[in-house]
């Protein structure tokens, strides 16, 4: 037992030494030992180097998983007396684990800064503290990661970033899609300002070219202006009538004038189709009123028939269509000749007493010629015998007078 001397971490084999000796010995015996105690004292002492010893081995490499072995063997070595910390062996390892401890929990500790200082509105401004949070981040130790425990706001901050150059590279995407400006590409130009409106200022300064989006939308405005202008000409027509072709017309040259894709946007060109249907078919029946009145020929009481065509096909005209009828005069004349063919044959008919044929003839003539009666045929000829009887009565009267000189002379 004395033999053991001051206890270090190599007393184990003295200490057992003394430990057999003293096994060896039966209990009475043992009891007369008087330095007992200082066994147990050397056995107590080295368990407690020894503890402390193992502590600092178990370290192993330092990194942050290192931290509750460290805080162990920290823990257990300040437990020692100034004597006994002499005698760890291995304490310089204590001590350098412990600074290169200190060394991780700082840069921890700096990346965690880092993150912190990033703004809790982030937007594009933000982008220089997201990249240096993150790179200083991935400089870390795999096994330091765990540590920062406010990595999600770095998470979050760069989710946003990407959202937002994200949004700004959609909107340039879509000014760049417009391409050369037709009527087909508006719904394209209006998708990109739609976009580019719901950035906000700091980003919509960001868009690199913006101005091609404001040169589209300045040629579409002229686009639609020259559309919009023929649809005013298309609605200016009206109702439809020969007086409205100059219109239609007018209406038609100024969408032939329009590109094949700005057609597209003429909203009301179905109207111009139909108007120019409707003057077609004026202009059509003009022209079959005019060949029925030509039809008409020579007049005669077989006539009848192609007048009354001609007439209710002219009468069905509007007054602007009737203008048109070049040869309208043919017709009334054709309808003062029939009538007065028909009262000379009613004349020459016995008379019956039966004035309705020739009531209803002048009715029919006075209802055609607007109320204006053309002269019966019969008046005509009272007229012209009134006429010969005067005429007569003069050449008699001439002649008397003639002769009463004559005999004057004779005499």
């Amino acid at each position: 037992i004395d033999a053991i001397g001051d206890v270090k971490l190599d007393s184990e084999e003295a200490i057992r030494k003394a430990e057999a000796a003293v096994s060896a010995l039966d209990e009475d015996t043992a009891e007369l030992l008087e330095n007992l105690d200082k066994l147990e004292a050397a056995r107590l002492e080295y368990s407690t180097l020894v503890n402390v010893y193992e502590l600092i081995e178990k370290i192993g490499e330092v990194d942050y998983t290192s931290v509750a072995a460290v805080s162990a063997a920290n823990t257990a070595f300040d437990r020692l007396t100034p004597e006994q910390a002499s005698k760890i062996t291995n304490r310089e390892a204590l001590t350098a684990a412990n600074e290169k401890l200190a060394d991780i929990m700082e840069g921890i500790n700096a990346v965690k800064a880092k993150i912190q200082s990033i703004d809790d509105n982030v937007d594009l401004s933000s982008q220089d503290k997201v990249n240096e949070a993150r790179k200083a981040y991935d400089a870390l130790p795999e096994a330091s990661r765990d540590a920062v425990d406010n990595y999600e706001k770095l998470l979050s901050a760069e989710a946003v970033i990407a959202a937002l150059k994200e949004s700004l590279s959609n909107v340039e995407k879509l000014i760049d899609a417009i391409g050369t400006v037709t009527f087909a590409r508006s719904k394209a130009v209006s998708e990109a300002r739609m976009a580019y409106d719901s950035l906000d200022d700091e980003l919509k300064a960001l868009v690199s070219n913006e101005s091609v989006l404001i040169n589209a939308e300045r040629e579409l405005e002229e686009l639609m202006g020259e559309i919009h202008s023929v649809e005013g000409l298309i609605s200016g027509i009206g109702k439809v009538d020969v007086d409205r072709e100059d219109q239609i017309k007018s209406a038609r040259e100024a969408y032939e004038l329009l590109s094949a894709e700005s057609t597209a946007g003429v909203t009301n060109y179905s109207a111009l189709c139909d108007a120019e249907t409707v003057l077609k078919d004026i202009k059509s029946e003009i022209n079959r009123v005019k060949t029925l009145i030509d039809s008409i020929g020579q007049v005669d009481l077989d006539s009848q028939d192609r007048i009354t065509a001609a007439r209710q096909a002219y009468d069905a005209l509007s007054q602007r269509q009737k203008d048109l009828v070049g040869n309208s005069k043919v017709l009334y004349e054709a309808e003062k000749i029939l009538h007065e063919l028909q009262n000379r044959s009613s004349e020459e008919k016995p008379n019956t007493g039966d004035t309705s044929r020739n009531s209803s003839t002048d009715t029919a003539q006075e209802n055609s010629d607007g109320g204006k009666k053309s002269p019966a045929t019969g008046d005509s000829r009272i007229e012209l015998l009134i006429l010969f009887a005067v005429l007569s009565a003069f050449g008699t009267a001439a002649v008397a007078t003639k002769k009463t000189g004559i005999r004057r002379k004779r005499g």
